[in-house]
């Protein structure tokens, strides 16, 4: 259990049962630093390419969405309907994030009929 987005105070209580797994304290700190759970549209916890989902499967890092919340990478690009049209697709290298904190697509899906804002 942690404080998310705790500002100038953050806590985080870990259970004993939990703190053998390094996933828990992934997961505690990023609640301490503003992120959610990893859901899926059934599940609280179901995006298991993320700490903040399921716990304790293996150490790994925060999904690309958590890390450009965190600020820690910049989209290489921004692809919608003006530069990516149904049915069209794109070849676009990503580096890794070790190399380059330029290392994610960002996607705004503006050809649905559901327009998302961010």
């Amino acid at each position: 259990l942690a404080t998310v987005g705790c500002g100038t105070t953050c806590y985080t209580w870990i259970r004993g049962s939990q703190g053998t797994f390094l996933d828990t304290y992934q997961h505690e700190l990023g609640h301490n630093m503003g992120l959610q759970h990893a859901s899926t549209p059934t599940q609280e916890y179901g995006d298991r390419s993320s700490p903040m989902g399921f716990c304790c499967d293996s150490p790994r890092c925060y999904n690309a969405p958590e890390q450009w919340q965190l600020g820690w990478t910049v989209p290489i690009t921004t692809l919608n309907a003006k530069n990516l049209p149904a049915g069209t697709w794109v070849n676009t290298p990503i580096p890794t994030l070790l190399n380059s904190n330029t290392s994610v697509l960002k996607v705004i899906p503006t050809w649905t009929a559901r327009q998302f804002v961010p």
